[in-house]
């Protein structure tokens, strides 16, 4: 986005930190394209876009909404206390 309006990513990134209406800005922005490009992947995938290209697509949503499009989840676990592992051995051992 920051290349589109001519600015740089660092420069975003700024104006983030020092101004809080730019930061709801450029959420509100930020939630407001993922609607738009999730609405044109229903339009596609029920055939309204043609030449509709769902992997093409795929990698525009993971590459621009990283967060909401991913393969792999991470899960943070955190445990105290002793884990017995056993490998091998019989089921009756």
């Amino acid at each position: 986005m920051a290349s589109e309006i001519g600015v740089s990513r660092q420069t975003m990134w700024n104006w983030t930190k020092k101004h809080q209406d730019f930061f709801d800005a450029l959420k509100r922005a930020y939630d407001e394209g993922l609607a738009w490009w999730e609405r044109k992947g229903r339009e596609g995938s029920m055939g309204q876009i043609q030449g509709f290209n769902s992997t093409a697509y795929i990698f525009q949503m993971k590459n621009r909404f990283r967060d909401e499009w991913r393969d792999k989840i991470d899960h943070d676990v955190e445990f105290s206390g002793d884990i017995n592992i056993t490998l091998g051995g019989n089921v009756d051992d």
